[in-house]
């Protein structure tokens, strides 16, 4: 009878390691999944916040350069507005240019 007692022992101490183990593999999956979940939150706060910053960079880059783009549009306007045409001496140098034979 002691043979199947130590039989018996040995038995449910492998039982009571597969449970161990079994709960050890629960538990690393836990902290694991907890892991991936902070360093997920930790990207998106970093992610979100960059991504704010780059628009925000974009928003003002884009506005000045508008800005400047309207700028140097209105001072072309001015000048070609206090620009004098001469449409007779265009009209010329038009007809002589493309009727006139060499």
């Amino acid at each position: 009878m002691e043979e199947s007692d130590v039989l018996q022992h040995l038995l449910n101490v492998e039982n009571e390691a597969a449970t161990l183990a079994a709960e050890a593999q629960v538990e690393a999956d836990n902290r694991v999944s907890e892991r991936e979940r902070r360093a997920r939150e930790m990207y998106s706060e970093r992610y979100g916040a960059r991504v704010a910053e780059l628009e925000a960079e974009y928003e003002r880059q884009a506005a000045l350069i508008t800005a400047e783009y309207r700028r140097i549009l209105e001072k072309y306007r001015d000048e070609l507005s206090r620009k004098k045409t001469d449409d007779s001496r265009f009209s010329s140098l038009v007809v002589e240019s493309l009727f006139k034979a060499d």
